[in-house]
């Protein structure tokens, strides 16, 4: 019997009072309980117990002792239970915050694959292209925001790299057709950038542009380029199925955006729930294992 087993069970007999008391709860005989008290004393050095044919009084060593070692017993069970519960499939609701075009491309896909392993979770995505409220917002987990976001709104919570990509320019090739392509940074001041006022990452470019274009989202964005509006950022993971479709056209494919990052975020708590974690080892997973192009398509 490992020591934190034998202080679990000095525990017990301290808060039942006899070594009788103990065994019954722990279906052992009372003989058992006193030797591996015996031996726990004998590892410590001390006498832990006073015993008489009357009674069994606890020493102050073993009042010490019993303090010490009463929130690592409550940690060590909670341990347990936690990891017990892991074991379990995950029931209940999984609440779930991603950017509109993150949520569409990347988690729609992923949802499908992680619903069929789990049936009986049930999932709550809220899609918006905001920075969530988590005072006055309960979500279990964010998805899709860039180490920019994460150190400035999220520092206080779990993040987990899932995914890197690059971000790229884009119109479609109706509107190159009758706008022309820009060949160099400089041919953009002839043509129209669609941007939306709650991006989450901006466009550095956005001042080489002849006109702005402004939408509420990026669900719009797309739409907006997708109509021939202008030429616009995105990840180049959400349009690669494009690209293969002839819907959309990389522009100036020699420049590149800087690399971002995609995280998964949960709260720092002791023990976050299986059901969080369940999801992000699945994500994890998923795409430690997958091509993410695979993933997605307009």
């Amino acid at each position: 019997m490992s020591t934190l087993q034998q202080l679990q069970m000095f525990n017990l007999v301290y808060e039942l009072g006899s070594f009788t008391a103990a065994s019954e709860v722990l279906n052992i005989s009372t003989t058992a309980v006193s030797k591996q008290i015996t031996l726990l004393e004998q590892e410590l050095g001390l006498t832990l117990f006073e015993r008489s044919t009357r009674q069994l009084k606890i020493t102050a060593a073993g009042q010490d002792i019993y303090k010490l070692t009463k929130s690592i017993i409550n940690d060590a069970n909670s341990l347990q239970k936690y990891a017990d519960h892991l074991k379990t499939d995950p029931v209940g609701e999984l609440h779930i915050f991603a950017p509109v075009l993150v949520a569409e491309y990347f988690l729609r896909p992923i949802i499908k694959k992680f619903t069929a392993v789990y049936p009986y979770l049930n999932i709550h995505l809220a899609a918006e292209d905001r920075v969530p409220d988590l005072t006055q917002e309960h979500y279990d987990v964010l998805v899709g925001f860039n180490e920019e976001y994460v150190a400035k709104h999220f520092s206080h919570m779990v993040a987990k790299p899932f995914v890197s990509y690059h971000r790229i320019l884009c119109a479609s090739e109706e509107y190159l057709k009758k706008h022309g392509e820009p060949k160099t940074i400089q041919d953009l001041s002839e043509h129209t950038l669609i941007n939306h006022q709650l991006q989450l990452v901006d466009d550095p470019l956005s001042d080489k542009f002849k006109r702005v274009i402004q939408v509420t989202n990026s669900r719009s964005k797309l739409n907006a380029v997708l109509d021939s509006l202008g030429i616009a950022s995105f990840a180049s993971l959400i349009l690669a199925e494009g690209f293969k479709k002839s819907k959309i056209k990389q522009v100036l494919p020699k420049f590149q955006l800087a690399d971002e990052t995609l995280y998964i975020l949960y709260r720092q708590t002791p023990f976050p729930e299986p059901k969080v974690i369940k999801f992000k080892d699945f994500l994890l997973d998923l795409f430690a294992k997958t091509d993410p192009n695979t993933f997605f398509s307009l």
